[in-house]
């Protein structure tokens, strides 16, 4: 009777024991469950938002586009001018104006906004996005847009400097983004204009200008590169949230 009673104990809780298993492996299986699927709305928060910067850079270079086409237009002309110090320009103050104009982009240029990158490598979470050739080619895009900046800081001038330096600017440090320049200061008298721009024409800048103009033209052209790889990151990265949704 005893040994009976004994084997009934042992069943109970044998049973017991499978049912305390059974229970924490299920209780297992849905924390899996849970942090899998809190994952996935991380990776797709992270995927939208990395969408949103890249369509800031967009924008961002198509306004820094328009400003170069203005800037080399400036430096062509100054060009002219420079060409022939003898003869004063007809317009002092479209001359100065060029002159600050000239300088656009000479010291900042638009960089990729890495807020969200920058954020996914920090935390560690970088890896929420599965798919191993998508994080390779976001990684492509934000080193080439570091290694243009290197190369744009390797051929940066003295232009942008001198014209700081020699022509007041009217609203200098109210303009807003990264363009950063100013009109030319509007209370000048002829005469002040006048000796600013003889100033100007018996100034170094002349030198600096073939750099400056060159400088524009490299910025145009290596914009559209990075322009062409945003938008080719920002199609795959719409392709690949519908996947994930």
């Amino acid at each position: 009777m005893r040994w009976r009673f004994s084997k009934l104990e042992l069943s109970y809780a044998v049973g017991e024991l499978l049912i305390v298993i059974l229970g924490v492996l299920i209780a297992l299986a849905v924390d899996g469950w849970n942090d899998n699927r809190l994952d996935r709305v991380e990776e797709a928060e992270a995927v939208d938002r990395l969408i949103s910067d890249l369509r800031e850079d967009l924008e961002r270079l198509e306004g820094q586009s328009s400003s170069i086409s203005g800037k080399e237009a400036s430096l062509l002309r100054l060009r002219s001018y420079f060409a022939a110090p003898d003869v004063q320009p007809d317009d002092s103050v479209r001359f100065l104006q060029d002159v600050i104009n000239g300088a656009d982009y000479g010291w900042n240029q638009v960089e990729a906004r890495r807020t969200t990158f920058s954020e996914l490598l920090g935390s560690g979470r970088f890896g929420l996005i599965r798919d191993p050739q998508l994080r390779e080619r976001i990684n492509e895009y934000y080193d080439f847009d570091a290694s243009v900046h290197e190369r744009i800081d390797a051929r940066e001038t003295g232009f942008p400097h001198l014209s700081y330096l020699l022509v007041p600017r009217e609203n200098e440090g109210n303009v807003e983004g990264v363009r950063g320049q100013a009109d030319i200061e509007s209370t000048l008298s002829e005469a002040e204009l006048d000796d600013l721009v003889a100033s100007m024409l018996a100034s170094p800048i002349a030198e600096e200008l073939i750099g400056e103009l060159n400088l524009a033209r490299y910025i145009r052209n290596i914009g559209r590169r990075v322009d062409d790889r945003c938008r080719a990151l920002i199609a795959e990265l719409e392709t690949y949230r519908e996947l994930i949704r």
